[in-house]
């Protein structure tokens, strides 16, 4: 019962995340005198207490390994992290880290195309995942499994609302994006983005 509570526990955060970075949800923090930059430094605050407060909640539960992968599994796992990792970085080199989460003043980036951009639209999604895939190779606990699926789970559902807020701010220019560029998974000729 516990695994299932964990789940919903991550499915909650991970539409409570989405909720909190809504277009109206926004303007309406706006409204109430806290300033863009103010509001995107508390919700990144927000959104690692409550994704370590999960992650520590799951750490106190009853760790067992589903399957044993040896260590050439554990290497493999380690590799498909760090790639992963290292996608998550490539993915924020147009963006100022420091900007994202609200420390410096935001400045309009423009539709970014280029670089992993250009191979996928969602290259922090596509991190994560492969992270999460690592993580369950390499310890195959059920917790990890559960972080596993439910991100998929979600995923489908923050692409959406992530391309829906996309699509208002950059009109055709983004749906010829969406046209032009996978979502989550490269196309083998654009495996090049390393």
């Amino acid at each position: 019962m516990e695994y299932v509570i964990l789940a919903v526990i991550w499915l909650a955060y991970f539409f409570i995340h989405s909720l909190l970075a809504a277009t109206l949800v926004k303007a309406w923090f706006t409204r109430i005198g806290m300033g863009q930059r103010f509001y995107r430094l508390v919700y990144a605050l927000w959104s690692t207490f409550l994704f370590l407060l999960i992650y520590f909640y799951s750490a106190t539960l009853d760790t067992f390994s589903l399957w044993d992968f040896g260590k050439g599994g554990q290497y493999v796992g380690m590799i498909v992290a760090t790639i992963g990792i290292m996608i998550v970085i490539r993915s924020f080199k147009k963006f100022s880290i420091l900007r994202f989460i609200g420390v410096k003043p935001e400045k309009e980036a423009g539709l970014v195309t280029t670089g992993i951009h250009g191979s996928v639209r969602h290259p922090i999604y596509s991190g994560t995942l492969l992270v999460l895939i690592g993580l369950v190779i390499f310890a195959p606990a059920l917790q990890s499994v559960i972080l596993l699926i439910t991100t998929i789970m979600y995923l489908p559902f923050g692409i959406y609302w992530e391309e829906q807020k996309l699509q208002s701010a950059y009109g055709d220019a983004y749906r010829d994006y969406m046209q032009d560029v996978p979502s989550l998974i490269p196309r083998f000729r654009d495996l090049s983005f390393f």
